[in-house]
């Protein structure tokens, strides 16, 4: 939609991570807490708000980037 901006914050972590047993409200309300420390007024932008959640993801690693990440 025009005007409209899409923010994806991502959150890898291992399976059994109690961020799994969390409810969307409270991942939601962590995010926008988070945002708002950058925009007050985050809250009155947002539209709407998904989360999205699977235990076992791998990042893509595009060519030309993995030397730039931090080690583990």
């Amino acid at each position: 939609m025009a005007g409209h901006h899409l923010v994806y914050l991502p959150r890898y972590d291992v399976p059994d991570s109690p961020w799994f047993e969390r409810s969307e409200a409270e991942i939601t309300e962590e995010g926008l807490a988070g945002l708002a420390r950058i925009w007050p007024e985050i809250r009155s932008w947002v539209v709407s708000t998904r989360v999205h959640r699977e235990r076992r993801v791998q990042a893509l690693w595009l060519p030309g980037t993995r030397q730039r990440t931090s080690p583990l």
